[in-house]
């Protein structure tokens, strides 16, 4: 089996977005067939300089699949539902598809505005549908989004899959036991870009709500983002003691924040899968969020943590509460979390997951299915 994936900056680390990181994370646990297509460095603002290069990947894709000294057979293409990548790789997909190639779509992120203009604008929903029905399969992150595909009247087979757990960050003892000694002392964690959408200002709120009432809560903000300046002079102004701020953490430094933390904060507005989530859990983190994207699917309210439809700080603040006053329960949901993520999140597992919908799509023998799939009926806590 050889499989070409489309990305960008896959050899640039310090440039990788979201689906370059998960990519990477998966790199060592693929096999030898699995290859990489790199898109160019094409962030310039110049309209012309962008459109070369756009062009230009488009003529090095295409002389990818034609030649003859090319063997791959399987192209995985990955737009988010947003016009330029839409269009770009729409185009990928049709020539992908004049070369023979099988070809497999997994959609990463859904905006809001292309899901309007797709569901609203005729025309749209015409191309759309007219290029993208050229697919061999789909692979999206929630049944929402499967379901969405769906009602757009496609008819391919669609997976459910999730974002992965990096296993090198579960290397050591750092993901086996907490670094913080101080038993009266509870570390509330948000890590995740320091941005409106993913609930910042909410966590402020939460936080300082609590923090009167229990002076030995302590909370970490890890991450970097357009808000992270106007969230340091919030605290600042208001005198919010007992903050950390570590700034944008990978590796050892991201195992250490989340050993360090006992409950896990993520009110976001909306997501796919968040990745975040799914490693808060892996290191026994109860978590408290939203039930969104593929959170929906699987998370289990008051066995995994706590999940509420509102945005309210103080609703936040009541379910961390229940945590806080009883500790038997913290311990009890952590546990369950790093049991269940380590056996369905973790890269090493995503990984054959993935190949063998690439060996379903070539083999032509195409069964759907979703990773909750091999989730036990009554999975042992």
């Amino acid at each position: 089996m050889s499989v070409i994936i489309t990305l960008k900056n896959i050899d640039n680390p310090e440039k990788l977005g979201g689906i370059g990181i998960y990519y990477k994370v998966l790199q060592s646990h693929f096999t030898n067939g699995i290859k990489y297509f790199n898109y160019s460095d094409d962030d310039s603002k110049n309209i012309l300089v962008k459109s070369f290069y756009r062009f230009y990947d488009i003529i090095k894709f295409a002389m990818n699949c034609f030649s003859r000294y090319n063997s791959h057979d399987l192209i995985h293409l990955n737009p988010s539902l947003s016009w330029s990548s839409i269009i770009r790789d729409g185009i990928l997909l049709l020539v992908s598809k004049l070369s023979g190639k099988k070809t497999v779509i997994f959609i990463r992120g859904w905006h809001e505005y292309m899901v309007n203009k797709i569901e609203n604008k005729k025309n749209i929903n015409s191309l759309f549908k007219w290029v993208y029905n050229k697919s061999d399969a789909f692979i999206v992150l929630s049944n929402d989004f499967k379901e969405k595909l769906r009602e757009w009247g496609f008819k391919q087979k669609i997976f459910v899959e999730t974002t992965v757990v990096d296993n090198t960050l579960l290397n050591g003892n750092l993901a086996n036991i907490k670094i913080n000694k101080n038993n009266d002392s509870l570390y509330l964690l948000f890590l995740a870009r320091v941005e409106k959408a993913k609930g910042i200002f909410e966590v402020i709120d939460i936080y300082e709500y609590l923090k009167h009432k229990y002076p030995n809560i302590h909370l970490i903000i890890a991450g970097d983002g357009g808000s992270l300046q106007e969230i340091k002079s919030i605290v600042e102004n208001r005198n919010i003691q007992d903050f950390e701020f570590t700034g944008y953490v990978t590796g050892e430094a991201k195992a250490r924040t989340f050993a360090k933390s006992d409950v896990y904060i993520f009110p976001s507005y909306g997501e796919g899968m968040p990745n975040s989530v799914l490693e808060a859990m892996a290191f026994g983190l109860p978590v408290i969020t939203r039930p969104v994207g593929g959170l929906r699917d699987f998370f289990e309210d008051g066995k995994m943590g706590f999940l509420t439809e509102s945005k309210d700080p103080k609703v936040f603040a009541q379910l961390t509460e229940k945590l806080i006053l009883d500790p038997d329960l913290c311990r009890q949901m952590g546990k369950y979390n790093a049991q269940f993520a380590r056996k369905h999140f973790l890269a090493s597992v995503v990984a054959k997951r993935l190949e063998r919908i690439y060996e379903d799509v070539l083999n032509g023998e195409v069964v759907e299915r979703s990773w909750m799939d091999t989730i036990e009926e009554n999975p042992k806590s």
